[in-house]
């Protein structure tokens, strides 16, 4: 335990949130062109994640067929119904 008490005293960690979920992070990459088009067409798609600052835990972390904003509000949707889910078990 004193090595993770002292990672979090480290340099590379003073720009870490102190408490999990005070801080969400999303990010978009682009994912492989896969054969879900019409006629088995290929498309890129696109993986929008969402990682706790503090802890570095993966949230969401989802394929799509686009990129627009409604990828973003849907990531940041499945991490509020995860989370009440834990919070309700």
């Amino acid at each position: 335990m004193e090595m993770y008490r002292d990672a979090r005293e480290s340099s590379s960690n003073r720009f870490c949130k102190e408490h999990r979920m005070k801080l969400i992070q999303g990010d978009i990459k682009y994912g492989p062109k896969l054969p879900i088009g019409k006629n088995c067409a290929k498309v890129q798609t696109y993986l929008s994640s969402a990682i706790d600052d503090h802890s570095r835990f993966l949230l969401c972390s989802r394929f799509y067929d686009g990129q627009d904003e409604a990828i973003v509000e849907d990531t940041f949707h499945q991490v509020i119904v995860e989370e009440m889910a834990l919070f309700a078990a």
